[in-house]
């Protein structure tokens, strides 16, 4: 009796509990018992089986995944709505990266005040060494034209492979603010960094089966947490060094002598050891935090360049009219500048179709209600997972009318009103390639700098191309959490030494 009395009993509980959470939240597929949407989502892309979704649902709909339930938002309105106006969904969904990874630190995967507090500080901090600012730039153009050097060196016909030369210049860029130094091209330390940013943003999709249940925990290394673990360990033996150099120097430097992002946090975290909140500022913190802005900076700006270049390399009559822009409007008597952008209109837009097509991160990174909370009517209940679909912003008919295809021109652009005959960017706002509201990508700010200045640069010295075989450009990707370009190849034909 006591053997088919247990089952019935756990069977119960188990309807009670899926009717009782299913009831409050927005409709979506049914799915299989036990398991839900997961065969399915074992077999499609997640962006692509939630943009098929929102065809039947809307844009906003529920999937279950085993008992755990995920909201899906698939509309500019309905993010901005969840994520900037609802501060209870403003929780981070990662359980697996909080208990295997980063200990609740860092920006990342910080919660409640540490999350609140140190994102202020570290925004504020950064904008003071360059982030997003025009005195920074002169830093960017440097390590392009180091790029550019680079290529010139492999020859003008050979294919050569540029996703790893663009990580170094990339990787530089952004160590120059956190730390205040570079490495040398092709230098141990650099490789190991590249390497290990790049294992951190190449993540499998198993690891996001972690934040469903603790049942999986026994299988975290295999799913992909071992790895992660070994990315973020050779990340921080690199930077306990730089930081240690950092600690042995403060004492004797005042205000002034704070030059970049790694001594304003020192000097923070000295300040906070007599304070209430001390234990939000202590040494994990602070590596947790490096890592985390060492990967904001780095690897999704050099994943952008790379489908930009694929993207142009596959239309040569697009490359060639930015190029006659860039031209006309910045010359050669000097390094282009963001201040140059609004005269731009055909470099924004190509930047704009670049961010649409990749879709870089194209579910963004997961959010949780840190309690019951209501979205449209529906009432989301403590620790539902709140994901925003990006992805589907970026493949809207009703808004770019040729969704698959690289058309900036006629994605972006439009002529002005009054018979002006200037161009204006329109429909920046139809997507959000970093995401929105309290956990919108820290370097977003950065990565704009960085895409509009590496491409104003190298597009009048070069011209891209694919490599002999490869007759067009990749427009779908592949990844389970990044969406990466497939193409790393491509032909740099030198125009002019400038």
């Amino acid at each position: 009796m006591l053997e088919f009395l247990i089952p019935l009993t756990l069977a119960c509980l188990a309807a009670y509990w899926y009717f009782t959470w299913n009831r409050c939240l927005p409709p979506g597929p049914t799915g299989l018992p036990l398991v839900g949407v997961a065969p399915w989502l074992a077999v499609k892309r997640r962006d692509h089986y939630f943009t098929e979704l929102a065809k039947q649902y809307g844009d906003i709909f529920t999937v279950r995944v085993g008992f755990f339930y995920i909201v899906v938002l698939n509309s500019v309105e309905a993010i901005k709505e969840a994520f900037a106006r609802n501060e209870h969904i403003a929780g981070r969904g990662l359980r697996a990266f909080t208990k295997f990874l980063s200990d609740g630190k860092g920006i990342a995967s910080a919660e409640g005040v540490r999350h609140r507090e140190q994102r202020r500080y570290c925004l504020r901090v950064l904008r003071d060494f360059g982030f997003g600012r025009i005195n920074f730039e002169g830093a960017i153009i440097e390590e392009a034209g180091r790029l550019a050097d680079s290529i010139r060196a492999n020859g003008s016909a050979r294919p050569i492979r540029i996703d790893g030369r663009l990580s170094q210049a990339i990787a530089n860029v952004i160590g120059r603010i956190v730390y205040g130094r570079r490495f040398e091209y092709n230098s141990a330390e650099l490789r190991r960094m590249v390497s290990a940013l790049h294992e951190l943003n190449s993540a499998p999709g198993g690891v996001l089966l972690l934040n469903t249940t603790s049942l999986l925990d026994p299988l975290a290394d295999w799913l992909g947490v071992g790895k992660l673990k070994a990315a973020r360990d050779g990340i921080r033996d690199l930077l306990e060094p730089i930081v240690a150099e950092h600690q042995a120097d403060l004492d004797e430097l005042d205000e002034d002598g704070l030059t970049d992002f790694l001594y304003a946090y020192l000097a923070e975290q000295k300040r906070h050891r007599s304070l209430p909140d001390a234990d939000i500022w202590d040494d994990r913190q602070m590596m947790e935090v490096l890592i985390d802005l060492m990967v904001a900076g780095s690897d999704t700006t050099r994943s952008t360049l790379v489908w930009a270049i694929n993207l142009l390399s596959g239309s040569q009559p697009v490359q060639e009219a930015v190029r006659q822009e860039l031209a006309s409007a910045v010359g050669d008597a000097r390094p282009p500048s963001t201040s140059d952008l609004p005269r731009l209109p055909r470099l924004d837009a190509v930047i704009q179709e670049v961010l649409r097509i990749s879709a870089l991160v194209p579910t963004a990174v997961p959010h949780c209600c840190t309690s019951d909370t209501e979205l449209r009517g529906y009432q989301l209940p403590l620790g539902t997972m709140v994901m925003a679909n990006t992805h589907c912003l970026t493949r809207d008919a009703d808004v770019f009318a040729n969704p698959d295809q690289f058309d900036p021109f006629g994605h972006f652009l439009t002529v002005g009103d009054e018979g002006s005959g200037q161009l204006q960017v329109v429909n920046k706002d139809k997507i959000l390639p970093f995401s929105y509201g309290r956990r919108s990508c820290i370097g977003e700010s950065l990565a704009r700098m960085e895409i509009c200045l590496f491409l104003s640069y190298l597009l009048p010295r070069f011209r891209f191309e694919l490599p002999p075989g490869v007759t067009d450009a990749d427009t779908v990707g592949s990844g389970a959490l990044f969406n990466t370009c497939r193409q790393k190849e491509f032909v740099f034909r030198p125009i002019k030494a400038l």
